[in-house]
Order: C-alpha cells, then sequence, then structure tokens
C-alpha cells in the first residue's frame, strides 16, 4: 500500500518536484560562484601619489582624464596651494597592458582654487566625493558646526583644462547643505552620482539599526531645489559610486573595518544570501562592491552577486574611491589605511 501510495503521489506532483529540484540545483550553484574572490591588480603610483597622507577620498573621470581627490588637496604641495591630480585613461590602459608594470604612473596637478570654501563651514573637514560632467565638477565636503554635529554640504566647482593652468574653481556661491542621515560621528556624504538632472549624494552608514528609512540626497541640477530617494539598506560603510550606466545601475564599495565596533553587530544579508569568499571567511574586515539601480523612486540592490575582493592580509584596505573601465571592470583606491593603494579589478557581465 505504502508504495503504491508513493508511486501515486511522485505521478501527480512530478512536475512540481522536478521544479523544485531545478530551483535548488540553480540556489546551489549561484552560492558556490558569487561567493569567488576577485584579485585586485595593483598599479604603482609615482609620489606625491605613493603617500599614505595623501588620503585619496574618491575618483571620477572627466572625459577621458581621471580625476583622483585628496581629503586634503594641500598637503604636500610645498606652498599655499591646493592641487587635485589626474591621469589619463591612455596611460592607464598602457600600464595594464605592459607586460612589467614596473613603471609608475605619474600623475598632474589640478590646481584647485577654494576660493574661500573652509571659511563657509566652522571645521572644515576635507574633501569625500567627486564626479564630473563636461566641464562642471561636484565635490562632496564634510564639516562640522560650532555645536559639534557633521555636516556634509555639496558644491560644484569649474573645471578649466584649456589654458596653461589646468584649474578647478570652487562656486562659493552655490554651497547645498546635506543632513546627516544616520547622525554619527564623521560619518558624511560619501559619494555622488548624477542620474538625470538630479545631482544624488549617498551615505556613509545605511545600516538598519542606524537609519530606519535610508535615503539618499537629490539636488535638481537647474533649479538648486533638494529632495530625497528612498534606497535599500545596505550593512558597514558605502564609501564612493561609479557613474550610472545606460540602465540606470551603478556599483559602491562596501566596506568593513574590523576596529569599527558599530559594524561588528550589523546584520549580513548578502552575505547570508551570496556566501563568504575564503579570505572574507579568515577576516573580520569586509571588502566589496556592491551594485545598484535606479528604480522609479527607489534606489534598489540588483540580484547580481557583490564582487568580493580577495583579501592578502588580515589588515582591511579601505578603499574609497570607484570608477568604471570602460567594459573591462573598475578601478579602485584606498586612503591611507594601510596605505595609498591603486588597483584595477577585472570584472564583466
Amino acid at each position: 500500500m505504502l508504495a503504491l501510495f508513493l508511486f501515486e503521489f511522485m505521478s501527480k506532483n512530478l512536475f512540481k518536484i522536478l521544479a523544485i529540484l531545478i530551483l535548488t540545483l540553480n540556489i546551489l550553484s549561484h552560492s558556490a560562484s558569487s561567493s569567488e574572490e576577485t584579485e585586485v591588480v595593483i598599479i604603482k603610483l609615482a609620489s606625491p601619489l605613493d603617500e599614505p597622507d595623501i588620503e585619496i577620498s574618491g575618483l571620477a573621470w572627466c572625459g577621458e582624464l581621471l580625476i583622483l581627490l585628496p581629503q586634503y588637496p594641500e598637503r604636500f604641495t610645498g606652498s599655499n596651494r591646493s592641487y587635485f591630480y589626474t591621469v589619463s585613461k591612455s596611460e592607464i590602459l598602457s600600464y595594464l597592458n605592459s607586460s612589467s608594470r614596473e613603471t609608475k604612473l605619474r600623475a598632474q596637478k589640478l590646481l584647485v582654487y577654494e576660493n574661500e570654501i573652509r571659511d563657509r563651514m566652522s571645521f572644515f573637514e576635507g574633501f569625500e566625493a567627486i564626479a564630473c560632467e563636461d566641464n562642471v565638477i561636484w565635490l562632496s565636503i564634510e564639516a562640522q558646526n560650532l555645536l559639534g554635529t557633521h555636516q556634509a554640504y555639496l558644491v560644484p566647482a569649474e573645471l578649466d583644462l584649456a589654458g596653461s593652468t589646468p584649474n578647478i574653481s570652487v562656486r562659493t556661491d552655490q554651497i547645498r547643505y546635506i543632513k546627516s542621515q544616520s547622525g554619527i560621528h564623521n560619518k558624511g556624504e560619501e559619494a555622488i552620482v548624477l542620474h538625470g538632472e538630479h545631482l544624488v549624494s549617498l551615505h556613509e552608514v545605511y545600516d538598519q539599526r542606524a537609519v530606519a528609512f535610508p535615503k539618499a540626497n537629490r539636488v535638481n541640477r537647474v533649479t538648486g531645489e533638494q529632495s530625497s530617494i528612498d534606497i535599500s539598506h545596505l550593512p558597514y560603510r558605502l564609501t564612493d559610486a561609479t557613474s550610472v550606466d545606460e540602465d540606470n545601475r551603478f556599483w559602491v564599495i562596501n566596506y568593513q573595518y574590523s576596529g569599527d565596533r558599530f559594524a561588528r553587530g550589523a546584520n549580513d544579508p548578502l552575505a547570508t544570501e551570496y556566501g563568504k569568499g575564503a579570505s572574507h571567511k579568515r577576516s573580520y574586515n569586509t571588502e566589496r562592491l556592491v551594485e545598484y539601480q535606479f528604480n522609479n523612486d527607489r534606489i534598489e540592490r540588483t540580484k547580481e552577486a557583490p564582487i568580493q575582493l580577495l583579501m592578502t592580509s588580515k589588515e582591511g584596505r579601505n578603499w574609497e574611491g570607484i570608477v568604471r573601465l570602460d567594459d573591462m571592470g573598475f578601478l579602485i583606491a584606498t586612503d591611507k589605511h594601510p596605505k595609498t593603494i591603486f588597483g584595477f579589478v577585472p570584472f564583466t557581465r
């Protein structure tokens, strides 16, 4: 009787059983492949960008020119002037295509006319993010007011590459103040993306314990009107973002530092869903790239598996800058922890 019952049950539910088996195999296959890690190809930089105190905090393409944004651009200048730095795409591609890769990339200086921007803020704490379109640069600045609460500001700057001295001139008449999402000390707007007529800035912390209803700030680039847009929660820190592609998608850096006590107790649904790579299992740090997409009135994580970066030591690398490199992958850069590192992450969809 039992055998007859099982035969009838299997006959009636054969397609359901097969569907469940196929789904299970797909899930197992997806988890196995998505937990793989990608090695960062190191690109050597010449002085002063090889100095840890240069503290690179953002990257952006202006045409074929890559701008490397120092958090404190007045350092290493030998004067009272401030400088960003640039490297051409052709030089980067030439380096990556070279068999030896021994020659260090030498960046060019880009003079910054700050125009007393620091005087407009109580306690200036550095440039945090950068975006570029045509001859307009957008910058995120972290500062602190007299009451000690941290704030972020967005400000445009005019880019001039035609003259004898390439330069950026900050527009102090168009400063936008951004209220902190998390209210956590030393956490500001860490990324800027351009989407349609809006400039969208992303906060450093979207952990659900700190931000119940996470939002990204928007500034209309024509009218200056500010608004917000919902964004999916993300554990740990968000430290920079790429530009938005034709499918309204972009990638962000998602970093966990083992010394950050707040991050230790974070729930990590991405690790649960996609698994952890071998070096991530051995480390208390997290180094990965996560894809987002503009979807009507929300910014949501896509179903694309995170790109987990192969970690070579227990000490985390604080990646703070990212851009796409054509359809080859990404360029990323650290601040001074553990040192200045510039690298290439291969990726093809």
